[in-house]
């Protein structure tokens, strides 16, 4: 019986062992979310995006003034106005759809990728972070305010 004891603790502790040394699972990056481009010309995005690709537009919750176009509930090209500093390059961001922005975020870290203190709530509920891809690419890990 003090067999059984001892050899049921010994487990006990190395599975909690285990579980501290063990490094965060990856939460699921289920989709492309949006893509954030700048625009010289908002009426001729506004047509592109609105008229031609028949998506909805919207306020963009994230910079008062960029534009959503949605195509789904978490899906959408977000167009922003060009920089004047901004050369050819017409691409803000690239953002990919999570579960969990804030269990991304500490995965990443804990991986010994350079990640903010923390997750920013959007005023529509999103949660988002944004890290720098090898190339030095913004890439934002967005969480949907609703489930799809």
């Amino acid at each position: 019986m003090r067999f059984k004891f001892v050899l049921v603790a010994f487990i006990g502790l190395f599975s909690v062992a285990a579980a501290f040394g063990a490094d965060p699972a990856r939460p699921k990056i289920t989709g492309v979310s949006h893509l954030a481009v700048y625009t010289s010309d908002p009426a001729a995005s506004d047509h592109y995006y609105r008229v031609v690709l028949g998506a909805a537009k919207l306020e963009d919750p994230e910079n008062s003034k960029g534009v959503r176009y949605a195509f789904s509930a978490t899906q959408f090209v977000e167009v922003l106005p060009l920089p004047a500093s901004t050369g050819i390059n017409r691409l803000d961001h690239t953002a990919y759809k999570t579960e969990s922005a804030e269990d991304l975020r500490k995965y990443l870290a804990a991986k010994g990728w350079k990640t903010p203190a923390s997750v920013t709530k959007g005023s529509d509920g999103s949660r988002s972070f944004t890290v720098l891809d090898p190339e030095g690419n913004k890439i934002e890990l967005w969480q949907p305010s609703v489930k799809p």
